[in-house]
């Protein structure tokens, strides 16, 4: 199993606190481990439906004074691409994901 080393696993403990508050609509979080940042992908049916069947990644530098000592990646799917579409470039594939966060 791969895991998030632990400065990347608060931050991104930190942002799904942060982004499950501020969206009511967000269903799940998948975080796709690196070593050098936080690489989210969000699913919400609130969001446009992805262009050319690959998430685009929005990149972010840190934010210490909030917790976030490392600059992140959000990437934004819609439910029905869930696990159906290519991650951002570079963040590998499904099977690197680790669902973090899910609304119950």
């Amino acid at each position: 199993m791969v895991t998030a080393t632990p400065s990347i696993a608060e931050a991104a403990s930190r942002l799904v606190r942060y982004h499950q508050e501020a969206d009511p609509d967000l269903q799940r979080i998948y975080l796709f481990p690196a070593d050098d940042q936080v690489r989210l992908v969000e699913v919400a049916g609130t969001v446009l439906p992805t262009h050319d069947g690959e998430a685009t990644a929005f990149y972010f530098g840190s934010v210490p004074a909030h917790g976030i000592p490392i600059g992140f990646g959000i990437a934004m799917i819609r439910p029905e691409e869930d696990q159906k579409v290519r991650p951002p470039d570079g963040w590998g594939d499904w099977s690197d994901a680790l669902l973090i966060w899910q609304r119950s």
